[in-house]
C-alpha cells in the first residue's frame, strides 16, 4: 500500500518569475504509474523505505520587474518582494493575483506575515528593504499601517513572533532590533558580531 502526502512549493527566481508547484511525495509501492504532459516525475523507486515525487505546475506569473528577492507564504497566501520595490500578493486556494504594494524605495529583501492560532488567514505582512525600513500592512484591505524605522540599511531578515506583539529583525550592518509591535518601536537593539542573513 502506498502513502501520499502533498504540498504546495513556491519558488522566486532570477528571471522575475513566481512559480507553484504541487508536489505529491508517495511512499511504498505505488501499482500504476499515470503521468501527463504537465507533470515532471521524479521516480526514487518507491520501495517501503524510499518514496516517489510527482510535481504538478500550478502557476508561473511574471511577478516583478527585476529578480525575486524574497518569498513567503502562510495561510494560503503568497508574497513576493523584488528588485522592483514592489511586494506582490497571490491567493493560493482561490488562484488570484491579489495586487502589488509599494512602499518601499528599494528592493524589497525580506517578509514575514502574522497568523494568529485560531485564524485560517494571516491579518498582518511586514515587508522589509533596503531602505532599512520595515512595512506592516493589514491583510484584509492592503492597507499600509505603518514604518517600523529602527535600521539605516538594508534589514536583511525579520520573524515575527507567533503572539504577534514582537518582532525581531536584523541589518547588514549587524544590527539586531526587537520590536515592540503594540507600540511600534524597537524595544532593544545590540550590534552582533556577525550579521546574520535569516531569522527564523
Amino acid at each position: 500500500a502506498a502513502m501520499a502526502t502533498q504540498s504546495d512549493v513556491v519558488i522566486g527566481c532570477y528571471e522575475r518569475f513566481v512559480l507553484g508547484h504541487e508536489a505529491v511525495a508517495i511512499k511504498g509501492e505505488l501499482g500504476g504509474k499515470k503521468s501527463d504532459e504537465k507533470s515532471q516525475e521524479t521516480d526514487l523507486g518507491a520501495t517501503d523505505d524510499k518514496k516517489a515525487f510527482f510535481w504538478t505546475q500550478r502557476f508561473a506569473v511574471k511577478a516583478h520587474q527585476g529578480p525575486v528577492k524574497c518569498i513567503k507564504s502562510k495561510g494560503g497566501l503568497v508574497a513576493s518582494g523584488g528588485d522592483d520595490d514592489c511586494v506582490r500578493i497571490y491567493d493560493l486556494v482561490n488562484g488570484k493575483d491579489l495586487g502589488t504594494l509599494v512602499q518601499h524605495e528599494g528592493s524589497v529583501t525580506c517578509l514575514d506575515m502574522f497568523m494568529s492560532e485560531t485564524a485560517n488567514r494571516p491579518s498582518h505582512l511586514f515587508s522589509g528593504g533596503v531602505d532599512g525600513l520595515i512595512n506592516v500592512w493589514r491583510v484584509k484591505d492592503f492597507k499600509a499601517m505603518t514604518k517600523l524605522r529602527g535600521h539605516k540599511r538594508r534589514v536583511n531578515s525579520l520573524a515575527v513572533h507567533s503572539s504577534g506583539k514582537m518582532a525581531l529583525s536584523c541589518d547588514q550592518d549587524r544590527n539586531l532590533c526587537m520590536w515592540n509591535l503594540l507600540k511600534g518601536r524597537v524595544s532593544y537593539k545590540t550590534r552582533l558580531d556577525v550579521a546574520f542573513e535569516e531569522l527564523l
